[in-house]
């Protein structure tokens, strides 16, 4: 999150997989009194959106040269935009089963 903050990564990036990961962190958020790190790994739960199979091992991201001119700019977005949407969709599915989950555990 912190490295690439934007950025799109293979889910073989991840150090478990996304399952899992999604259940270490519900598990830490369960075990945490702490407002600020239960919001942290909450954003870190919808982060996990940002990691799709088949993305390979070069992070793809949006950000544009300032100076480039437009076909170098669609070069730089046209891999961005070919996952944006399953990142978009992917976000809000973990958004709304994470509040479902704060419900049921508070």
């Amino acid at each position: 999150m912190e490295r690439y903050p934007t950025a799109i990564l293979d889910t073989s990036k991840l150090p478990l997989p996304k399952a899992n990961m999604r259940r270490v962190l519900m598990d830490a958020w369960l075990a945490q009194t702490d407002q600020k790190t239960r919001t942290f790994l909450e954003i870190a739960y919808v982060h996990l959106s940002q990691f799709q199979d088949g993305v390979g091992d070069k992070p793809i991201d949006c950000k544009l040269p300032s100076d480039a001119d437009p076909e170098k700019k669609m070069a730089v977005l046209e891999p961005y935009l070919r996952f944006s949407s399953a990142v978009t969709e992917e976000a809000e599915s973990l958004r709304a089963e994470l509040e479902d989950f704060k419900r049921k555990a508070l």
